[in-house]
């Protein structure tokens, strides 16, 4: 009748750690302490000052996105990572946690459900060079080959779109 008992974030880091240790024939010992408080106690923590500039909003979004899109593949975290966004947003403005949230929220988006990823990867870079050789090649070799057999406004939709492909690269 009784749950299985939830073993944490750290649990397999401990078990790990206590592995080593007990091959290592080192003294072990294993100390139950009770977790921490779980409700904020936003009361008890003060407020920042002043309020977050962009270039500070953009430092927090980016290193919690980071530290947090792992949420998306269902990452569990652990207890210092989930009291770190705690410590952080329970120390801001009413005003500034939506802000860093809604930054966050469209990173998230980008990652998700753009090509953001793939184009600043080396792959990306790389398939672009590749399509910017292959366009260059497409106009030389259209430029040096006969153009009898085609009409004159094909061959100019042709090169203004080969030209306008160079353009967008």
């Amino acid at each position: 009748m009784l749950k299985k008992a939830d073993p944490g974030p750290n649990y397999a880091k401990f078990m790990e750690e206590y592995a080593f240790k007990r091959t290592t024939a080192l003294p072990t010992t294993i100390t139950m302490a009770p977790e921490p408080d779980k409700e904020a106690k936003a009361s008890n923590t003060p407020p920042k000052e002043c309020d977050l500039n962009d270039f500070e909003v953009m430092h927090h979004v980016y290193h919690y996105f980071k530290t947090f899109k792992g949420l998306i593949v269902d990452l569990i975290f652990s207890f210092f990572e989930r009291g770190e966004s705690r410590q952080f947003f329970t120390r801001r403005f009413a005003e500034d946690a939506p802000r860093v949230i809604e930054v966050e929220l469209n990173f998230i988006y980008g990652t998700l459900y753009t090509k953001l990823e793939v184009v600043h990867s080396w792959v990306g870079f790389s398939c672009r060079f590749l399509a910017f050789g292959f366009t260059l090649a497409t106009l030389g070799l259209f430029y040096f080959k006969t153009k009898d057999d085609f009409r004159g406004v094909d061959v100019g939709i042709t090169y203004t779109l080969l030209l306008g492909a160079i353009s967008l690269m």
